[in-house]
């Protein structure tokens, strides 16, 4: 009877150590759940920033071909030896013929036209 008892005590005994062992890691692994949250977190707050530079970055890229672009075509019309009768710059495609002139659009026609 008492190897009974006895027995029984050493089962509660591991029992109870392995219930605070159980608690102890429970509460170890809900720090280390906050500690991953945050570690994911900052980890997408980086990813995030990264991916808005590289837009940014692209944006620029776009910005900076648009602007040579139209510097190309400005080096163009400058040189270009047909040139409108209303504002001077030169036309790069055939333009049109209005009252035996040339123009480079309907607006230099019309102020033309007016004065």
């Amino acid at each position: 009877n008492r190897s009974v008892q006895s027995n029984q005590d050493e089962c509660s005994t591991v029992t109870n150590e392995e219930h605070v062992a159980a608690t102890n890691t429970n509460h170890i692994s809900e720090e280390d759940i906050a500690a991953q949250k945050r570690k994911a977190k900052a980890a997408a707050k980086r990813k995030k920033a990264k991916e808005r530079k590289k837009e940014q970055k692209a944006q620029e890229r776009e910005q900076i071909k648009r602007e040579k672009e139209r510097k190309a075509t400005e080096a163009q019309k400058a040189a270009s030896a047909v040139k409108c009768h209303a504002c001077g710059q030169g036309i790069l495609d055939c333009g049109f013929d209005k009252f035996g002139h040339i123009f480079c659009s309907t607006k230099c026609a019309r102020t033309a036209v007016k004065t």
